[in-house]
Formats: structure tokens, C-alpha cells, sequence
């Protein structure tokens, strides 16, 4: 396999230059602390999992309100590095809840 060494030479760079990491272990206390603070507030809601970090493009949690939950729906609360964005997503449960859904969005949409 190859890989690209101007690419890593450049990250362990950044590592020695850099407070990348703290910069990006402070983010992840920060975004761990949101998805806490949200479990607190949102009794009602069923959260999965932890974290998910996603090869530094985003970081996610998901959740499931009882009423979309019935649908086979979950939010999902994304941080987008490249844009430094916070997005929710509306997203199926699994894959199959997923297609279905896409389908009958492009039913709608006359697709």
C-alpha cells in the first residue's frame, strides 16, 4: 500500500508545531459534555452510544425522541471540522429504515 509521505510528514508537523491535539482532545470534551448535557434535558429520549469520531471530517451522536422513534427516525447532532459547523440530521434507525425512507422522499419529490 501506498501512502502519500509529503501527507504524513505534514501531520506529524503540525503535531510538533502545533496544540493540534490538545486543540482536538478539548473539542471531543466539549462535544462529549453536549451530547451529556442534552441526555440530561431530554428525559424523554433514548441516546445511543457515545462519540463517534469519524476520521477528523465530523464527530456525531444520535438520539431517539419517542415520537420519531415510532418512524424508525433518529436525530443525529454532527460537528463538521472542515465547515466548523454543528448540524442535526434526521436519519433512519438502521440502513434498511434508511432506504425506505429514501424511497418514499423520492416518491414525494416525483423522482
Amino acid at each position: 500500500m501506498n501512502f502519500d509521505r509529503a501527507l504524513l510528514e505534514r501531520y506529524r508537523t503540525l503535531l510538533q508545531t502545533t496544540d493540534l491535539q490538545p486543540a482536538y482532545q478539548e473539542f471531543i470534551r466539549m462535544f462529549r459534555w453536549l451530547r451529556t448535557e442534552l441526555e440530561r434535558q431530554l428525559p424523554g429520549c433514548r441516546f445511543q452510544g457515545g462519540v463517534c469520531e469519524n476520521a477528523i471530517e465530523y464527530a456525531c451522536f444520535s438520539f431517539y425522541p419517542p415520537e420519531l422513534r415510532e418512524k424508525s427516525l433518529k436525530l443525529v447532532v454532527a460537528f463538521v471540522h472542515r465547515s466548523f459547523r454543528l448540524e442535526v440530521w434526521l436519519s433512519g434507525v438502521n440502513r434498511a429504515a434508511q432506504c425506505r425512507w429514501a424511497r418514499q422522499l423520492l416518491r414525494i419529490a416525483g423522482a
